[in-house]
């Protein structure tokens, strides 16, 4: 009896952790910015969906290995919920009042370049897709105009 109660227990633990594993994997990497050990904790609980995606971010280098179901995910959106936490990637600025309410430590050099700005909410990012905010449509930055601002 025992033995059996045994087996039955090995058997649903490799069930379930079987089950666990994300499928249809797809692995890339994408630079993230970030400066200490409070953004890795942020970066990755921000990326990581269970059975979905697994976001690894590397503070030295700050490259990022993402392992993702390519049928229930794509590289764009794990990024943009990254940038929506306050972190910039080559692909996705974080919106400036999310980045302003980042602890002290946190706030890293932004190097990347706003190229594009919703005229709704005032988001600015580097791609001309849709607003991660108000899902409006993105316009180009005027540089320019920009140049006089400052």
């Amino acid at each position: 009896m025992k033995k059996s109660i045994i087996i039955i227990s090995i058997l649903l633990f490799i069930t379930t952790f079987s089950f666990a594993q994300i499928k249809n994997v797809k692995i890339e990497t994408a630079k993230i910015y970030g400066s200490c050990f409070m953004c890795k904790a942020k970066i990755e609980a921000a990326g990581n969906r269970n059975d979905i995606s697994q976001v690894d971010w590397n503070l030295n280098t700050l490259m990022a290995t993402i392992t993702y179901d390519a049928k229930k995910t794509t590289l764009s959106k794990i990024l943009k919920r990254i940038a929506m936490a306050g972190y910039d990637s080559d692909q996705f600025l974080a919106p400036d009042a999310v980045y302003a309410k980042l602890d002290e430590c946190c706030h890293y050099e932004r190097i990347a370049k706003h190229n594009y700005e919703c005229k709704m909410c005032k988001t600015t990012a580097l791609n001309s897709e849709k607003c991660p905010i108000c899902n409006m449509q993105m316009t180009k930055i005027n540089k320019k105009t920009e140049a006089k601002k400052q």
